[in-house]
């Protein structure tokens, strides 16, 4: 397979996710980085960034870009 799987997550603090007070789940990017590994995939880049704002505040997430591993 070829391509680019590309999403973004609200950045949390812990070692995997949660839920915060507004009802949105947040993740912490290593939890991610090693559920991309459990499906066979690399990242191959991973940038912080303010996806949007909540209440006239900028939300931390990350933007990722992953891809398949090389068949061995």
């Amino acid at each position: 397979p070829q391509g680019h799987f590309v999403f973004t997550i609200e950045a949390g603090l812990g070692s995997s996710w949660s839920i915060q007070k507004n009802a949105r789940f947040c993740h912490a990017p290593e939890y991610i980085e090693g559920l991309v590994k459990q499906v066979n995939m690399n990242i191959i880049n991973q940038k912080p960034i303010t996806g949007r704002t909540q209440e006239e505040q900028p939300v931390d997430m990350v933007l990722f870009v992953a891809s398949p591993a090389p068949v061995k």
